[in-house]
């Protein structure tokens, strides 16, 4: 049967009940070889039931509109199934072929007209054939019921964690389902023992943090938390103890100015002043943090420059440093400017034996810097700096570690992946998105470090980061982690609402297109913005679909005779390119209902509500 004529009405059923009813004739009347015509009649009533059944069954699928839920222990089974098969189940689907665009197109085109049955009228038994038990009934159903009936062979979508290493991006408009998906996949990914899940949540969901600690307890994974909105029940976390260069540090200290306002010159800015600052605290043996960083700027680095110039001029000059000192030190307002004496005595050994220190020269640089100047170009940054270290956030982000009167467990991005531990990082970005951006951006910039040091260093072990709203937290640190953390053993689920969010996160349109071109698959939820759709779209690639018109014509000529007429009937054949996955249907999905494009498969599913 044409896929189309599942479109048409059930005809069969007149030409069945026409081949019964001969049967019973036949036999009532006797007629010669009764036997054999009542074979034919009932081989012949069964072809076009069989028909009949078909088309009310394709127009009761596409009738159907519910939220498919599961059990925790039918979800485990799964999951049992898709960690043998070294692969995670997405939810319930069917491949998307040729046939299923060309039958969206027709509907698409089409009126109701008797086309969708009452599927609410049938029996009970019959019901449940359509839909499954323990169903939700769709309280307000919304985009076009039939997308997900238009194949009744519905089978586990599975994504290969091979695939998964190229990475998921995870599109979808406020309610279509992306938290039903990350509850779907989370206690899979806690199966795996030699896993380690993070999930990074913007909106602080508590019922997805519980659900998470559920997960990983029934795995047997060790659980922890990271939640600003609950600080005394949360670890400390310390974004600066995994990083290459210093460079690197400075960078994720200021990477945020930029997306949150700040012009080029005061990012640019305030990283030098960072660099000088942190190579400062490295010279003196310091571990560099927000915390320290944010009191320098904020008070000056005079204290910071006169324990450097200490410890550099005792080794230039020797024991007697001090006695050598004298010569340049200067009575300002009744007081000896030590500092200024320290800085020329520096200037003046340092030239005569050609011997200069890089953390000093760039502190005496901020020194010297004009005031008033000084406090213009801080004045973005500043205030960024205050938030994360203040005295809430401080211990929490700049953990002292050798306060014993503090009980919350300090971890780091090294320690969270070496041992394989069940992450939940709540930034409340709703209560203030500036931090929780920051934090974000600071989290993901120590994973890239410990990305980096895994992939030269150590065997890499599964590592799956799950991105809620990841616009928050683009940052160059997740790029990098996207293109080359598949070496380390990352696999990285990204979810946004439109892509504009990356342009506007990133500032251009090619560093959006360079973080999404490092996606290898998508799973896509329902659309609101079209630009997003089209792009998503264009993902499934096209497909030809064969139309079929036909036209009718009839009519008489006026010497005919009364009884006589014409009439003609033609057929043509045309095949289309069309998009295998239209925006329209992207823009139509009903909730907890995808399209994904998986290893070079296409997949149409819904994805099970957890009970």
């Amino acid at each position: 049967m044409n896929p189309l004529d599942l479109l048409r009405p059930p005809y069969e059923a007149i030409a069945a009940a026409a081949w019964i009813f001969a049967a019973l004739v036949t036999v009532a009347v006797g007629a010669p070889y009764a036997l054999w015509v009542c074979a034919v009649c009932f081989t012949l009533f069964m072809l076009r039931t069989h028909s009949f059944i078909k088309i009310v069954k394709f127009r009761l699928s596409i009738s159907t509109s519910y939220l498919l839920a599961w059990s925790r222990p039918e979800l485990d089974l799964l999951g049992k199934m898709g960690y043998e098969k070294n692969a995670v189940a997405i939810g319930i689907g069917y491949e998307w072929m040729g046939k299923h665009t060309a039958l969206a197109d027709a509907l698409n085109s089409m009126e109701d007209n008797g086309l969708y049955y009452d599927i609410n009228r049938l029996p009970k038994p019959l019901y449940s054939m359509f839909v499954p038990n323990g169903s939700v009934k769709a309280e307000e159903p919304r985009g076009y019921p039939w997308i997900a009936g238009l194949d009744e062979n519905h089978i586990p979508a599975l994504l290969s964690k091979a695939t998964a290493g190229g990475h998921v991006i995870v599109p979808g408009t406020t309610g279509a389902g992306k938290t039903t998906l990350y509850k779907f996949l989370i206690p899979q990914l806690c199966q795996d023992p030699a896993a380690t899940v993070v999930l990074i949540d913007p909106k602080n969901d508590k019922n997805l943090k519980a659900y998470m600690r559920e997960s990983a307890q029934r795995a047997g994974k060790r659980f922890i938390a990271l939640d600003l909105a609950n600080l005394s029940d949360s670890i400390r976390f310390d974004p600066s103890k995994n990083w290459n260069t210093r460079a690197e540090f400075a960078s994720r200290n200021t990477q945020n100015l930029a997306s949150e306002g700040g012009g080029d010159s005061f990012v640019q800015f305030a990283w030098l002043t960072t660099d000088r600052i942190a190579a400062g605290l490295l010279y003196l043996g310091k571990k560099p943090s927000t915390r320290l960083i944010q009191q320098y700027i904020q008070r000056g680095v005079n204290d910071l420059l006169h324990g450097c110039l200490e410890k550099y001029l005792a080794v230039l000059l020797g024991a007697n440093w001090e006695n050598l000192l004298v010569p340049h030190l200067q009575t300002v307002k009744g007081e000896v400017d030590r500092l200024a004496g320290m800085v020329r005595c520096y200037e003046a050994e340092s030239v005569k034996q050609g011997k200069f220190n890089e953390a000093i020269d760039g502190l005496m640089s901020t020194y010297r810097h004009d005031k008033e100047h000084y406090s213009k170009m801080i004045l973005n940054y500043l205030p960024l700096l205050q938030m994360l270290a203040s005295d809430e956030m401080g211990p929490i982000f700049s953990p002292d570690y050798d306060d014993i009167t503090d009980k919350r467990e300090i971890w780091d991005s090294f320690q969270v992946c070496d041992q394989n531990v069940a992450l939940y990082i709540g930034t409340n970005s709703m209560s203030n998105k500036t931090v929780g951006s920051a934090v974000a951006s600071m989290i993901l910039g120590d994973f890239a470090a410990t990305a980096g040091y895994i992939y030269n260093y150590r065997t890499p072990k599964p590592i799956y980061m799950i991105l809620d709203e990841s616009s928050e937290m683009v940052n160059n640190e997740l790029i990098q982690i996207l293109n080359k953390g598949r070496g380390a053993g990352f696999r990285v689920f990204f979810a946004t609402q439109t892509f504009a969010d990356f342009e506007a996160r990133m500032g251009n349109k090619s560093k959006a297109l360079q973080l999404l071109g490092n996606g290898n698959s998508v799973i896509s939820f329902r659309l609101k913005d079209m630009t997003t759709a089209s792009w998503v779209s264009d993902l499934f690639d096209e497909t030809i679909v064969k139309r079929i018109n036909t036209s009718v014509s009839q009519g008489t000529e006026s010497e005919a005779h009364a009884l006589e007429f014409r009439g003609s009937i033609s057929r043509s054949e045309q095949r289309e390119r069309l998009q295998r996955v239209p925006p329209y249907l992207l823009t139509n999905l009903p909730d907890c209902q995808f399209f994904a494009s998986i290893g070079g498969k296409k997949i149409m599913g819904r994805v099970p509500i957890i009970n």
